[in-house]
C-alpha cells in the first residue's frame, strides 16, 4: 500500500485511490462477511475483523482477497498492485478471544512475510490439545491454498485418505527432515502413501504434489489443517464435492 502511494503523482490520483479503497472494497466487506455467515468486527480501509463460521471460512477470505484485488485494479505497478493479505485463526469455541486474536495477527504477520509480493493467506489452528500448526500461500498459486485445504478436507470426509497419512507424514518431517536429502525424503513420503489403503488414483494425486522436501512438509501440514474443516464442512451438512481427480500444476 505504502508503495502504491507514493507512486501517486496528483492530489486526483489519490482521491481516487482512496474512493477505491472506502467505496469499492470497505464498503462492501460487511456484505462479504455476513453472505458467509460471519459478524464484521472492524472494517477500515483494508484493515478488516471478521469472525466466521469455520466451514465458511476459506470462502469468505478468497471473496475479501478478491474483492480487494478488483477494487484496487486501477493502482500500482503491473506485478506490484496492492493485494490482501490474511490471517485466519481456527480456534475452539471456548478459546478465549483474546488468544483467538492473538493468533489472527500471528497468522496474519506469517502471510506477509514475503516481502515485497505479500499477497497470500496464512490459516493458523489451534487445537485445545496438541501443537498449534500454520499454513501459507499465495493467493496466485494454482491450485491456491483455499482450495488445496477444501479439496483435503473432501478427500477426509469421504474417506479416501487415511487419517494417518498425515501424521505419518508429518512425523517424517520432523524426525528426519533436516538429515535426509531432499530426494530422499520425497522417496519415503511416496514410501508412505504406496503403503496406505486407499485408491490407486487419490495415491496419485497426493504423489503428484511431492517434488521436493518442502513439498513433503507442506502436504503434511495442510493434511493435518484440513481437518477441523472437514469436521466443520460435516457439523455444517455441506455436501462432499466431486471427487474427480485433479492434479497439483
Amino acid at each position: 500500500m505504502g508503495e502504491t502511494l507514493d507512486g501517486l503523482e496528483t492530489p486526483e490520483a489519490h482521491r481516487g485511490f482512496s474512493r477505491a479503497l472506502a467505496l469499492e472494497f470497505a464498503a462492501e466487506v460487511r456484505g462479504i462477511v455476513e453472505a458467509h455467515g460471519g459478524a464484521l468486527v472492524y472494517s477500515g480501509g483494508d484493515d478488516v475483523l471478521a469472525l466466521l463460521p469455520l466451514h465458511k471460512a476459506l470462502m469468505a477470505a478468497r471473496a475479501l482477497a478478491q474483492r480487494f484485488q478488483e477494487a484496487m485494479a486501477p493502482f500500482g505497478k503491473e506485478g506490484k498492485r496492492p493485494s490482501l493479505s490474511v490471517g485466519l485463526a481456527v480456534v475452539h469455541h471456548l478459546e478465549p478471544l483474546q488468544d483467538a486474536l492473538d493468533l489472527a495477527r500471528r497468522a496474519e504477520k506469517r502471510a506477509k512475510e514475503d516481502e515485497p509480493q505479500r499477497n497470500a493467506l496464512c490459516v493458523a489452528y489451534s487445537p485445545r490439545s496438541g501443537s498449534e500448526r500454520m499454513a501459507r500461500g499465495r493467493w496466485d498459486e494454482d491450485p491456491p491454498l483455499t482450495r488445496r485445504l477444501l479439496r483435503y478436507a473432501d478427500l477426509l470426509r469421504a474417506g479416501e485418505v487415511p487419517s494417518r497419512a498425515a501424521y505419518e507424514l508429518w512425523s517424517l518431517v520432523q524426525e528426519v527432515g533436516t538429515a535426509l536429502p531432499h530426494e530422499a525424503l520425497v522417496a519415503e513420503a511416496l514410501r508412505i502413501l504406496g503403503r496406505k489403503e486407499m485408491r490407486q488414483a487419490y495415491r496419485e494425486e497426493l504423489k503428484a504434489w511431492l517434488r521436493t522436501g518442502e513439498d513433503v512438509r507442506r502436504l503434511a501440514e495442510e493434511l493435518l489443517l484440513a481437518r477441523p474443516f472437514a469436521e466443520a464442512l460435516d457439523q455444517a451438512g455441506v455436501p462432499v464435492e466431486s471427487r474427480e481427480v485433479w492434479r497439483a500444476h
